[in-house]
C-alpha cells in the first residue's frame, strides 16, 4: 500500500496579498521609468551636445540604478522588520520623491550649447567643431 502525501494548503489571502504588492510594485516602477524618460528628455536634452547626449543620458541613469537600485532592497527588507509592515516603505519612498522634487526645485538653470555660442563662451573644442560644420 502506498501513501500519497497530501497538497500543502494554500493561504488564497497570503497569495492575493502578494499578488497586490507586487502589482503596486510594478506600477511604481513604471511610473520611476516614465518620469525619468521625461525628465531625459526635457531636461539633459539641450544641456549635452547631441554626440554625447546617448551616453551622459545612460551614465546618470546606470549611476541611479548602482547607488539607490542596489540598496533599495535592503532599506525597504529593514523598514519592513522594524515597522512589522509596509508603511515606513511608503514614507521612504514617498520621502525619496520628495527629495526628486525639492533638488529640481532648488537647481540652478544651467545655460544650454545654444545660450554658451551665442555668449561666446565656447572651449576651444566646441569652437572647432563648431567652425567644421560651417
Amino acid at each position: 500500500m502506498t501513501h500519497t502525501p497530501s497538497a500543502p494548503e494554500v493561504d488564497l489571502k497570503a497569495i492575493r496579498r502578494v499578488v497586490v504588492a507586487s502589482s503596486i510594485g510594478t506600477v511604481i516602477e513604471w511610473y520611476d521609468f516614465a518620469l525619468y524618460g521625461v525628465a531625459s528628455a526635457l531636461v539633459f536634452g539641450p544641456l549635452v551636445e547631441t554626440r554625447y547626449r546617448f551616453t551622459a543620458i545612460a551614465f546618470s541613469r546606470e549611476l541611479n540604478v548602482m547607488v539607490l537600485g542596489g540598496t533599495t532592497p535592503f532599506i525597504a527588507t529593514a523598514l519592513v522588520a522594524v515597522a512589522d509592515g509596509p508603511w515606513l516603505v511608503v514614507g521612504f519612498v514617498i520621502a525619496c520623491q520628495a527629495l526628486t522634487v525639492l533638488g529640481l526645485a532648488l537647481a540652478r538653470s544651467p545655460r544650454t550649447r545654444a545660450e554658451r555660442e551665442d555668449s561666446g563662451e565656447l572651449d576651444g573644442a566646441d569652437r572647432t567643431a563648431l567652425a567644421s560644420r560651417t
